[in-house]
């Protein structure tokens, strides 16, 4: 099976950007972090097909913890389950850690500006293509703008061996937010443009003002990514000040 690395996080989940929340939506996250003594658990699933007898499920669980006003620590912990014909893999994979600072808030026709920076530890096992067996690293550049009702979020992520871009669009309605993105990859420093894309549609509805559950699928537009990403996760907040 053809294994990826991804530098950006793929499923995190929070929702109201104004009041400065950090959200990263399946591809695509915003210049939101979270508050200063909160802690943001989250747990997601996707899907990945590349062929009828190929497929990668991923579970994923993610720690953000509001370290200052405009600084999170981040523990990424992925759990993945690999078919490829009649074998079949399950294991913990690469570990991610980091941190993601926020430069200035959104203001007049200026975007909220943020850099997050990622650590790949390789706890997976390589041999059964549960890890890369080295170390990695990303660095994400993040900018958001509010323009009416719709948010727009930017990501442009450098790889050590691969590179991605990614826009999104939300709309929020009522408790759910409906989102769009369009998400690529290539090789390091983006030398190879376009590389490969893919489209993802998706919601996410807030069931509390701190549990919200999401959903989405990502179609393959062009290059080797899998043919289909389906997504479901679910975002508990903490506060500590309570």
């Amino acid at each position: 099976m053809k294994k990826r690395v991804i530098a950006f996080s793929m499923i995190t989940f929070l929702l109201t950007f104004p009041s400065a929340r950090a959200i990263h939506i399946q591809g695509v996250e915003d210049a939101g972090i979270v508050l200063t003594k909160e802690i943001e658990m989250e747990l997601g699933s996707h899907y990945e097909r590349w062929k009828k007898d190929e497929n990668q499920t991923t579970a994923q669980l993610v720690f953000t913890c509001g370290l200052h006003n405009r600084l999170n620590g981040i523990l990424e912990i992925p759990y993945l389950i690999l078919h490829q014909g009649e074998s079949k893999n399950s294991g913990f994979g690469d570990l991610n850690i980091g941190i993601k600072y926020r430069f200035s808030e959104e203001q007049n026709l200026a975007p909220a500006l943020a850099l997050k920076a990622l650590g790949t530890l390789p706890m997976g096992d390589k041999s059964r293509d549960l890890g890369a067996g080295e170390m990695g690293y990303g660095l994400t550049a993040v900018a958001s703008k509010t323009w009416g009702k719709c948010e727009t979020h930017l990501n442009l992520c450098f790889g050590r061996d691969l590179s991605s871009y990614g826009l999104s669009l939300w709309y929020p309605q009522k408790r759910f937010t409906f989102v769009a993105e369009l998400t690529g990859e290539c090789s390091s420093w983006f030398k190879d443009l376009p590389g490969s894309s893919g489209l993802l549609l998706g919601t996410f509805y807030e069931l509390t003002g701190d549990v919200l559950v999401d959903l989405g699928i990502n179609w393959r537009l062009r290059g080797e990514i899998a043919k289909h990403i389906f997504f479901l996760g679910c975002t508990f907040t903490i506060d500590n000040q309570k």
